[in-house]
């Protein structure tokens, strides 16, 4: 059996149409590696976002789950703001 082949990247268009995708996009990468959230909960929160509502923008659903798994997980206080978190 062979394998699809995959199509070639297009590095000539952005991977993102606003800037504040591509720090939403950033920001979960780097609380994910800090350890405040698995990927398997971060996978869970964002398709509990789709499944609410499927044809929402990607990126807003994004948003929004990165809004619920930083309040689950005690991050974010929406009274103050960000918490510290530093070690």
């Amino acid at each position: 059996m062979t394998a699809p082949v995959l199509p070639e990247p297009n590095f000539t268009e952005p991977n993102f149409t606003e800037p504040w995708q591509a720090r939403a996009f950033a920001m979960v990468l780097a609380l994910h590696e800090k350890g405040l959230f698995t990927w398997p909960e971060w996978a869970a929160t964002l398709a509990g976002q789709i499944r609410q509502d499927p044809k929402a923008d990607y990126y807003q659903q994004w948003l929004a789950a990165l809004e619920q798994i930083t309040h689950a997980k005690g991050l974010v206080d929406h009274r103050k703001g960000l918490v510290d978190h530093r070690k």
